[in-house]
């Protein structure tokens, strides 16, 4: 089906491959979100994450590492979020205390596709936590 649209009230895709029918009967218009989330203060925790970071601390294996840090791994440990509590967000970092670990992350992405290419620049942008791996020993090891 070359170039297959559906009719203008409803959510337009276009598709320049071959596409079975029974896809087509799927796809509706939805006046009303796709997901019907919790109440804010209904929402439950969901501990698998920390459940695995228990069982790599507890159980994982141990390797090594380009920072000289120890550290352990699992492989293959398989989560599933249901999104009634809305969106999963994976961290155990304070996201909102100052300063706030997502700005920081942000930071260091925009830093990054902008060039910075030193501590100063990354700082520059709001990113302050590589100053523990650029050392001048660190450097000298990397030839840096």
């Amino acid at each position: 089906m070359q170039g297959a649209t559906l009719p203008r009230d409803s959510c337009r895709l276009n598709f320049d491959i071959s596409v079975p029918m029974f896809v087509w009967a799927n796809i509706e218009r939805r006046d009303e979100p796709m997901f019907q989330y919790k109440p804010f203060l209904e929402r439950t925790s969901d501990t698998q994450y920390r459940d695995l970071l228990t069982r790599i601390r507890d159980h994982g294996e141990e390797v090594d590492t380009q920072q000289e840090h120890p550290a352990k791994k699992w492989i293959g440990y398989l989560m599933h979020f249901p999104l009634v509590n809305g969106f999963p967000l994976i961290t155990e970092r304070d996201l909102v205390a100052e300063p706030s670990q997502f700005k920081s992350a942000i930071a260091e992405l925009c830093a990054f596709l902008n060039g910075a290419q030193t501590l100063n620049d990354m700082r520059n942008f709001g990113c302050g936590w590589w100053a523990r791996w650029v050392t001048a020993e660190k450097c000298a090891k990397r030839g840096l």
